[in-house]
C-alpha cells in the first residue's frame, strides 16, 4: 500500500513534465531508495552505562583483585560458525585482592568478541579485574589495565595478599570443547551510553524497519533534483 501511495504521489510530482523525464526521475530515485534498503544494518555492539565510582563498585562486586594474565583459553563450536558470545577462559596470577577469596591463582570467562561485552585481555599484562558474580568479567564493568586504574588504587586502598598455592574453581563451559593454545579475543566495540536507565547492553538499529519511507524519500529527492536541473538548462 506504501508502494502504491509513493507511484501515486511521483505521478502527482511530474504531471506537466515530459514523460521521458518523468520515467528518468523515477528510476534514478528508485535507485537511491533501494541503495539504502539494501544497505547493511548497524551490526549489533556492545553499550554499557557509565561506571560507578570505585568504592561503589566494589561494593556491588562479588570480585575485585588485581593479576597478571597467565593464559587464554578459547572454546568455541568445532566445525561450525563461532559465535562472538562463545567464552574465553582466563587464568590469572593474583597479587592483591581486594573483595573474595585470596586465592593465587583465579579464572573467568569473558565473552569472544566486545561486540556481545567481552573484555579483551592481553597474556602477560596485568589488570584491575571486577566480576559481579566470581565467574565472569564483562567489559561493561570497571575492569581496566593496573596502568590505567591509579585512581582505582588509590579509593581502594592496600589489598589482601593471597594465600599461597590456593586455586580458584575453573568456571565450566558446557559443551564447547576448549582449544588450549592461547588466543587473543578481539578488540572490544563498546558503546557508552548516555542512558542512565539502561541496563548496560544494547543493541543498533535496522534500517530495514523503515525501507519504504526512505525509498520514497529518495524517488522525491530524485525528482525535486531532476527538475531544478531542467529548469537551470
Amino acid at each position: 500500500m506504501n508502494s502504491l501511495l509513493a507511484v501515486g504521489q511521483v505521478r502527482k510530482h511530474a504531471s506537466g513534465l515530459p514523460i521521458a523525464f518523468a520515467a528518468r526521475a523515477f528510476l534514478v530515485a528508485s535507485l537511491i531508495g533501494v541503495g539504502f534498503v539494501v544497505a547493511p544494518a548497524p551490526a549489533h555492539a556492545c553499550s554499557c552505562v557509565e561506571n560507578l565510582p570505585p568504592p561503589e563498585t566494589l561494593e556491588r562486586s562479588a570480585v575485585v583483585f588485581a593479576g597478571r594474565v597467565v593464559s587464554l583459553k578459547l572454546h568455541e563450536r568445532q566445525g561450525e560458525v563461532w559465535s562472538g558470545s562463545d567464552p574465553v577462559t582466563v587464568e590469572f596470577e593474583v597479587s592483591s585482592v581486594w573483595k573474595g577469596t585470596e586465592y593465587q591463582t583465579m579464572y573467568l570467562t569473558t565473552a569472544r568478541s566486545g561486540a556481545t561485552c567481552g573484555f579483551t585481555f592481553v597474556e602477560g599484562e596485568e589488570y584491575l579485574v571486577y566480576s559481579s558474580n566470581t565467574a565472569t568479567v564483562s567489559l561493561c564493568s570497571r575492569t581496566r589495565s593496573i596502568s590505567e586504574a591509579d585512581e582505582d588504587l588509590a579509593a581502594l586502598g592496600e589489598g589482601r595478599s593471597p594465600t599461597a598455592g590456593a586455586v580458584g574453581p575453573t568456571p565450566a563451559v558446557p559443551d564447547l570443547p576448549e582449544i588450549p593454545l592461547p588466543v587473543r579475543p578481539e578488540e572490544p566495540t563498546a558503546s557508552p551510553s548516555e542512558d542512565s536507565g539502561s541496563e548496560g547492553r544494547g543493541a543498533g538499529c535496522s534500517l530495514g524497519s523503515k525501507s519504504t519511507e526512505i525509498w520514497f524519500m529518495g524517488m522525491m529527492a530524485g525528482v525535486v533534483w531532476f527538475g531544478v536541473r531542467k529548469r537551470c538548462r
